[in-house]
């Protein structure tokens, strides 16, 4: 069967200082985009195994960061890019948790 690659953007409630966040579904690869740096993005897999986390991924690097302690437990990222997507992550860890449920078809 062939891949059939198709992307849907929804809006989410206001997070990062007051600007709506915009991500991208892309039922390709499984992993909705949350957070767009230019680069790399967080994203998270569907139905992906506990604890609640999301990945760091860029062309060459991923990793994965627990969202209650923010603490990377697997693979490696750019330290620079690393600060940033968990300086961000910090601001805005209720829609992580947030889109995990939704993700997950947590209650």
């Amino acid at each position: 069967m062939a891949s059939k690659r198709a992307s849907r953007h929804r809006s989410a409630p206001n997070f990062d200082n007051g600007q709506k966040l915009t991500y991208v579904m892309d039922y390709e690869d499984g992993m909705p985009t949350i957070k767009n740096f230019g680069g790399y993005r967080i994203t998270m897999y569907f139905e992906d195994h506990n604890p609640p986390h999301f990945h760091i991924v860029s062309p060459t690097q991923e990793a994965v960061v627990e969202i209650a302690t923010l603490t990377v437990a697997a693979g490696s990222m750019a330290p620079a890019r690393l600060r940033t997507a968990l300086e961000w992550a910090a601001r805005n860890r209720a829609l992580l948790l947030n889109k995990w449920n939704e993700l997950h078809n947590d209650e």
